[in-house]
């Protein structure tokens, strides 16, 4: 079964955490109220089928409650974007040339799990792994490095995606989909792509995410085959205690976990597919990313929806495991060492 990661970065490439208007009106179903226009935003695709395939796409169950959406684009559409210069940016020579090619196309390095923001200590890790120190969580072996796409060029699909992810329609079908407050959260989201390295370990995503959707647009025709893809997990059955405290007790964080915690029971190979959750104490997912960037690039649609809340105590998964052998008991406060 093929069947997509955690919290973006709030930074303001494409249009970074922006706060829904309060103005009380609601837009008609499918009007271009709810759609920007080709002349104020760039619109000049129309993308608003994509809203109909969100809200008449059924929930799946296993192995947590996602939505899944193969062929999210219309062929023209997708063939469009992945032979968009932006996002098929040719093979590069080495990885410096690779990262100019990502600055010239209008991409900039982030701040996001399982990367660094640091070119140059990406670069010594690649050069020589014993120079430099894994940046990473200690659950995981490596460390990459992920860019957001600023802007799309005048006229293309890709602005023209640009524009959809910065609309009201776009979010309030997530939203109401997901049955959430739309005026109680901030969204962010962008085009990424994540260079070879990239990991991010087991985990259930935050509790203050209120909701995360990503959209393979790899530019390879061969990418369903790289070794760079979301996996969707469970835990062992000696680690589901995990889950069930992150499920009775809301005043402790969900943290990343270590990979033979848990079982893979599908990934997100497929290009093209739309991967939504809302995620919960269940909702375990990773990637590692072990690919030749040169030729191509790991690169998705990525956004999130936010909720406002305080900072809660973060136990890790040693304190999970000191907790088990001291006999899981239910009444005994899991904290930070």
């Amino acid at each position: 079964m093929n069947w997509g990661d955690s919290w973006g970065s709030g930074a303001a490439f494409v249009f970074a955490r922006e706060a829904r208007r309060r103005d009380g009106a609601r837009a008609s179903r499918y009007g271009q109220d709810r759609l920007p226009s080709p002349g104020a935003n760039q619109m000049t695709h129309d993308l608003s089928y994509l809203l109909r395939r969100i809200e008449d796409a059924p929930f799946r169950t296993h192995p947590f409650r996602h939505l899944w959406i193969d062929d999210f684009f219309e062929p023209q559409d997708f063939d469009a974007i992945v032979s968009s210069s932006q996002i098929d940016l040719g093979e590069a020579r080495n990885d410096a040339d690779l990262i100019d090619r990502l600055h010239d196309r209008g991409y900039e390095a982030i701040r996001f799990p399982g990367s660094s923001k640091d070119v140059q200590s990406y670069l010594n890790r690649r050069a020589d792994r014993a120079s430099q120190k894994n940046l990473n969580k200690d659950t995981t072996e490596d460390f990459g490095m992920t860019f957001r796409l600023r802007s799309g060029q005048p006229g293309s699909i890709v602005e023209s995606i640009l524009a959809l992810l910065s609309s009201d329609g776009f979010w309030s079908t997530l939203a109401q989909k997901f049955d959430i407050d739309i005026d109680a959260v901030t969204r962010e989201a962008g085009v990424q792509k994540y260079l070879d390295g990239y990991e991010i370990s087991p985990h259930p995503d935050i509790r203050r995410k209120a909701l995360t959707f990503m959209t393979n647009i790899n530019p390879s025709p061969d990418s369903e085959r790289l070794e760079f893809h979301t996996s969707y997990l469970t835990f062992t059955r000696a680690r589901e205690y995990v889950k069930d405290r992150w499920e009775a007790d809301p005043t402790i964080e969900r943290c990343w976990v270590p990979w033979d915690w848990c079982e893979v029971e599908a990934q997100q190979r497929r290009n093209n597919s739309f991967v939504a959750f809302s995620p919960s104490h269940n909702t375990l997912h990773a990637v590692k990313a072990s690919y030749d960037h040169l030729a191509t690039q790991r690169t998705q649609i990525y956004g999130n929806l936010w909720r406002e809340t305080d900072s809660l105590p973060y136990p890790t998964w040693q304190d999970f495991d000191d907790w088990a052998k001291r006999g899981s008991d239910p009444n005994e406060p899991i904290r930070p060492a």
